[in-house]
């Protein structure tokens, strides 16, 4: 079992190249609005990804705002990703999951962004 796994992540990892490639291999996870600006929710969101990846907190990033506006913060090789947008009455935050579903990270990384809403 234990080469299955990290396998499985080489394999992953090769899919998906960019946040564009994330946002579209499994799809939008869920949504989430928060009161604050975009990038104080996505520096926040940040933050609490670090704190999950509390070993190497170096493999959590945060881009600048696209052409879009949107900050995207993922982990490496685009696990996870949460896309994070100004709108009339703070920001919209929306999950992509492409990470493991056996170990709980998912709730984590979620937990991470309700924290920050």
């Amino acid at each position: 079992m234990k080469k299955i796994i990290p396998l499985s992540i080489i394999l992953l990892s090769g899919c998906m190249s960019s946040v564009q490639d994330a946002r579209e291999y499994n799809g939008q996870d869920s949504s989430y609005h928060s009161r604050y600006s975009a990038d104080v929710t996505a520096t926040c969101i940040k933050t609490k990804w670090q704190d999950v990846y509390a070993a190497d907190p170096s493999k959590i990033w945060l881009t600048k705002p696209d052409n879009n506006g949107i900050y995207s913060v993922y982990a490496a090789s685009f696990l996870y990703l949460a896309d994070v947008k100004d709108d009339i009455k703070g920001s919209s935050v929306t999950y992509y999951n492409n990470g493991d579903r056996l170990w709980g990270t998912k709730e984590k990384m979620i937990q991470g962004i309700k924290s920050c809403l």
